[in-house]
């Protein structure tokens, strides 16, 4: 009675996936499936990319590089890093020869690479790692 009972629940919780999977398969209620129609405001060309933040740069990946863009689609900052990270507050966390530094919007090191593993800034400061776990604050300063 209790296998019964479970495959009824199961089969209640997947009916609505069916039906809407059946739908569109068969052009029904296509909607569901399909996003709302969106104009490009970029056009696809990147590897990768993140969110616009605060800074109003994205990091994008081409060829293998992280760099950023505006909201034009235009290099702000040259794809160079192995990995980059999003603005927050004022700085990107990038990766440049396997270690992690901070570069302002013009892309200058505020802290240069020298951390194995970093986290984003917030509230003034942002945890790194060379073994052990700390926070430096905006110059760099434990």
């Amino acid at each position: 009675m209790k296998q019964n009972l479970r495959f009824t629940f199961l089969l209640m919780a997947l009916l609505p996936l069916i039906t809407i999977a059946q739908e569109y398969e068969s052009g029904i209620n296509s909607k569901i499936a399909t996003a709302p129609e969106y104009e490009w405001v970029l056009n696809p060309k990147y590897e990768n990319a993140t969110s616009f933040t605060e800074a109003n740069l994205a990091a994008a990946q081409m060829y293998g590089n992280w760099g950023y863009i505006d909201k034009t689609g235009k290099w702000k900052i040259q794809p160079q890093y192995g990995k980059a990270e999003p603005y927050c507050m004022g700085l990107a966390a990038v990766q440049h020869e396997e270690k992690w530094g901070f570069i302002n919007t013009n892309g200058d090191w505020i802290i240069g690479p020298q951390f194995k593993y970093v986290t984003n800034f917030a509230e003034g400061l942002a945890g790194v790692c060379n073994g052990n776990w700390g926070f430096i604050d905006k110059t760099g300063s434990y």
